[in-house]
């Protein structure tokens, strides 16, 4: 990003802000904010909320129970006005083992948070014409086809009509 250091350094964080995420950490020498861990979720939605960030093993000896996050954004000086923002997302998922154990256990992001927190910050930075080039994340996408599923009014249940 072509910018200067403080327009860069305050566009993340009122970024970070608005997405609900608390800072924990502000090193504007160093270049780094960090938030605190965010949890979120219950045992019904938890392996759900946890497809939206990242790839969560599939468990064979317990349930996911809940799902969180916290996000590290470092910010770079390079050559002039140039500014690199890098964002890192630690996701986990807390395992609810058959014997009621519970373990938290790191997930590899899918980059979907990160692609949210850079897409908010080039339109901060950068303003209507910010087109961010990657692929539609998890809440820009429609809903899709299911083959054999039918939609529409003739899908209700009808009344059992006997002579």
């Amino acid at each position: 990003i072509f910018a200067k250091y403080e327009t860069v350094w305050d566009a993340v964080r009122v970024t970070l802000e608005e997405l609900k995420m608390d800072i924990r950490l502000e090193d504007r020498s160093g270049g780094k904010i960090g938030t605190h861990i965010y949890e979120f979720s219950n045992p019904t939605l938890a392996a759900g909320d946890l497809a939206k960030f990242c790839t969560a093993p599939n468990l064979t000896d317990g349930t996911w129970a809940k799902a969180r996050y916290e996000v590290e954004s470092i910010i770079e000086r390079l050559e002039g006005n140039e500014i690199q923002v890098t964002i890192n997302a630690t996701i986990g998922g807390l395992k609810r083992g058959f014997d009621l154990k519970e373990t938290w256990v790191d997930c590899p992001s899918n980059g979907g948070l990160e692609r949210r927190v850079y897409s908010r910050i080039g339109s901060k930075l950068m303003g209507t014409k910010y087109k961010p080039s990657e692929k539609e994340d998890f809440w820009d996408k429609s809903p899709t086809y299911v083959p054999g599923q039918k939609t529409g009014p003739d899908t209700m249940p009808k009344p059992d009509r006997r002579p």
